[in-house]
């Protein structure tokens, strides 16, 4: 008769049980790792482009500075949004834009005033995202205005500057928050060629947007106004004047004025060709899209069960 040491079946058991445990966490292991492929396999790609325009209603560019009065404006992308980049969790791809502009007028001994009467910017940021279907996304936007209303005292008449609030207009799908608009509105009629700062930012936001594995469009549009004026009297000639907004006139262009030169008074800075717009002169949006992960399927991925990767991974360690 063999007697058999009951100790045996203790370990026995233990060891049945460890291995247990091994083989339950390498499913685990395993149903994370093809979870996370199978979804990285089955992603499609976030795409981003746009466009800036000047609207039919921005004013024209003065083509000389023949009448002591000189304006002039133009648009454009800063840094574009690259991409596609593969569609996940928190892949995100943003781009910037810019107008700038400058107004100058200075009326001379002929009593010659210079005006650019009442100018109005208006200009349009278009741009479309595809996203795959069912994706969530959200959209962030944010603005700057900066520039100065200068003056040169260099005449017994002062001159006037002036430029009006920004308002920012969306079109578009989503849920909205914050405001594109800019508290901007400011004026100078100094005659000791005193100057005015103008420095505003906005942000405004957009969410609840589902991807349809098609391009999805969105509209920006900006507008405000904006004027120069230097009226002379005879011998009494009047201030130079400019509203700076970031643009420099062609080389020769304003003879015998220096109101609307950068650097300039106060040392500005216009930035143009540069990619840095924190302290550049100009009109600036910057728009970042982002996708939105879901809580759910987060949820389900940290456990391995996410449909479509887990399950191909659990037969397939079963078939083993």
């Amino acid at each position: 008769m063999t007697i058999i040491d009951p100790r045996l079946f203790g370990r026995s058991r233990r060891r049945a049980r460890r291995q247990s445990l091994v083989r339950g966490l390498a499913v685990l292991a395993a149903a994370v790792l093809c979870a996370v492929s199978g979804l990285a396999q089955s992603a499609e790609a976030l795409t981003v482009s746009n466009t800036v325009t000047k609207l039919a209603g921005n004013f024209a560019d003065d083509a000389s500075y023949t009448d002591r009065a000189y304006a002039t404006s133009s648009v454009g992308t800063v840094t574009g949004p690259g991409g596609p980049i593969p569609d996940a969790p928190g892949a995100s791809l943003s781009f910037t834009t810019r107008y700038v502009a400058l107004l100058v007028a200075d009326g001379d001994a002929s009593s010659e005033d210079g005006s650019t009467g009442s100018r109005t910017a208006s200009y349009r940021l278009q741009f479309t995202v595809t996203a795959g279907a069912g994706v969530q996304y959200s959209l962030a936007i944010s603005t700057q205005l900066l520039g100065e209303l200068t003056h040169v005292d260099d005449g017994k008449n002062p001159a006037a500057t002036t430029i009006g609030n920004v308002t920012g207009t969306y079109v578009g799908g989503g849920t909205t928050g914050g405001t594109l608009s800019l508290t901007s509105a400011a004026s100078n009629s100094s005659d000791t060629g005193a100057d005015t700062a103008i420095s505003k930012t906005s942000t405004f936001a957009v969410f609840g947007l589902t991807g349809t594995g098609a391009a999805q469009t969105y509209t920006l549009d900006f507008t405000w106004t904006m004027s120069a004026t230097s009226d002379s009297n005879g011998a009494n000639i009047a201030d130079e004047a400019a509203v700076r907004l970031g643009q420099s006139a062609p080389p020769g262009t304003l003879t015998g004025t220096t109101a609307g030169n950068y650097p300039g008074d106060n040392s500005r800075v216009s930035c143009n060709g540069n990619v840095d717009l924190s302290n550049c002169d100009g009109h600036t949006a910057r728009v970042s899209v982002n996708e939105i992960p879901a809580p759910a399927s987060l949820s389900l991925l940290a456990l391995g069960l996410v449909t479509g990767g887990s399950g191909v991974c659990w037969r397939r360690w079963r078939r083993r």
